[in-house]
């Protein structure tokens, strides 16, 4: 019977994700490496409500030197209504891990009292009494385990996370795994089980159905339960056994020594003593090289040939995209309605999507002659120049295009300043020094240039005559006169 002290750390959201609470002697380079374990996110609300019997988890070495076995939990909902995970790392020493439980999971997953969490900040570490029972696995299992264990040995030596599926690697055989590599072997296998991202460099991650894949930065090994499995079968291995064979009769580079195949006559008792190990045989080794070697030289040829029937449709469907792009992004911002239908940010986001159209149009036609595609950019590179210089120009000429005339309408003798000709004069002679600018910005802007010069003239004139009756009777100072 072995105690065991055990530290926790636990990781959560309520206001974005952070440590919640911490045992003391966990210091801050372990929790801040626990806070970094990328296990995935997922909102799935079936495989949320499945980590209470069906444990997610991380079996990890800390730099430290310790052992987490981290433990993924659905977690409360954040201050945004989101779905979040809680993962609580129970944190043991190496001893612990590799002489006291042997690499056997199972008594730290399915201790509840390790997982249980009072919404304390700071925990008292924990010790738990532990005896290992020896065990073998079912024989439903054997032959994923013995392909699992020589995928393991061909990579041992590579910077490689082997990927598996959920649904074809349970937990034990990942178990069974562990407690079966050599000692040397066990001091840096690490796993993660029911994973949403094969991002963590791992030795090994079984994948969830709703995983999502391609994050990794290692060499990732894809491997099913079914591809070695028929090899096993056909030399009739039912089981694993120790063997007495002498130093020179073993590989010097095998992983697993001193073992061979339990044959359907002999017993299996006692399988998992410290002695026994398992040796993948020459010939399977082999037959999978061979048959990895013949599907790597096909996969090539297949891709070698998808790629030369890719750039041969290439051109042609990606100017299609291009042009197709181009003329509804033209369509969409027309000149007679883009500066009116759009604010000043708007704007600009529409000139740098333009920038980007006709950047992709220019890396894709360097070297080509491409007549569609040079004149697709003519059109936007007009665009784009009549954009840039009517957006400088539109916003002071739509405030002074935009300046209050209401007072036009006010009868003539309750207007009260009559020295106001001189500055509607002054806005008459503004607004048609801005006539090349409605030229510019289009037919709409130049009519309502001239509706607003008319009306201006046009009261004006009734004005000029009033203040010029006035005048004659020596009430005002002359004024200036509006032209006619």
């Amino acid at each position: 019977m072995a105690q065991i002290a055990i530290s926790r750390h636990i990781y959560g959201s309520f206001h974005g994700y952070e440590t919640l609470a911490i045992s003391r002697d966990v210091d801050k380079s372990e929790s801040k490496e626990l806070a970094s374990i990328t296990f995935g996110q997922t909102s799935d609300k079936t495989y949320l409500d499945s980590l209470e019997m069906k444990p997610g988890y991380v079996c990890h070495k800390l730099r430290s030197g310790r052992w987490g076995i981290t433990r993924v939990f659905k977690g409360s909902l954040d201050n945004h209504q989101r779905t979040t995970l809680l993962k609580i790392t129970a944190i043991i020493e190496q001893k612990n891990w590799l002489h006291d439980l042997k690499c056997d999971i199972n008594p730290i997953i399915f201790n509840e009292n390790i997982w249980f969490w009072d919404k304390t900040k700071s925990l008292q570490n924990l010790v738990i009494e532990t005896e290992i029972k020896k065990e073998e696995p079912k024989r439903e299992i054997l032959e994923k385990l013995s392909s699992l264990l020589f995928i393991i040995e061909t990579y041992k030596n590579k910077e490689a996370t082997i990927i598996l599926k959920e649904s074809e690697y349970e937990q034990e055989i990942l178990r069974f795994v562990n407690i079966m590599l050599p000692l040397e072997e066990q001091k840096n296998f690490t796993y993660a089980i029911r994973c949403l991202s094969d991002e963590m460099p791992l030795s090994v991650i079984t994948m969830s159905d709703i995983g999502s894949y391609g994050k990794s930065k290692r060499q990732t090994i894809y491997h099913s339960g079914y591809e070695t499995a028929d090899e096993l079968n056909n030399q009739n291995k039912k089981c694993l056994i120790t063997t007495q064979a002498s130093d020179s009769d073993r590989r010097s580079d095998a992983l697993y020594r001193k073992t061979r195949f339990l044959q359907e006559s002999e017993s299996s008792n006692n399988v998992f003593t410290e002695k026994y190990k398992t040796l993948s045989t020459a010939s399977s080794r082999k037959k999978w090289l061979l048959f990895s070697l013949i599907f790597i030289v096909s996969l090539a040829l297949i891709a070698i040939s998808y790629y030369a029937i890719y750039r041969m449709s290439l051109n042609s469907r990606d100017v299609k995209v291009l042009e197709k792009s181009s003329i509804s992004f033209l369509t969409k911002n027309a000149a007679n309605q883009w500066l009116e239908g759009r604010d000043s940010a708007q704007r600009a986001k529409d000139i740098e999507e333009c920038n980007g159209i006709i950047g992709k149009i220019n890396k894709f036609s360097a070297g080509s002659n491409n007549k569609n595609l040079s004149d697709t950019r003519e059109q936007l590179e007009e665009w784009l120049k009549w954009s840039e210089d009517a957006s400088k120009e539109y916003e002071p000429f739509k405030t002074l295009l935009d300046t209050d005339l209401s007072f036009l309408k006010l009868p003539l003798k309750s207007y009260p300043d009559p020295n106001s000709l001189n500055a509607l004069k002054k806005l008459a002679d503004d607004l048609e020094a801005k006539s090349s600018t409605a030229q510019q910005l289009g037919p709409q802007y130049e009519e309502k240039l001239n509706k607003r010069l008319s009306a201006i003239y046009t009261f004006g004139l009734k004005k000029s005559d009033y203040l010029k009756s006035l005048e004659e009777e020596a009430v005002l100072p002359p004024i200036k006169q509006l032209k006619s």
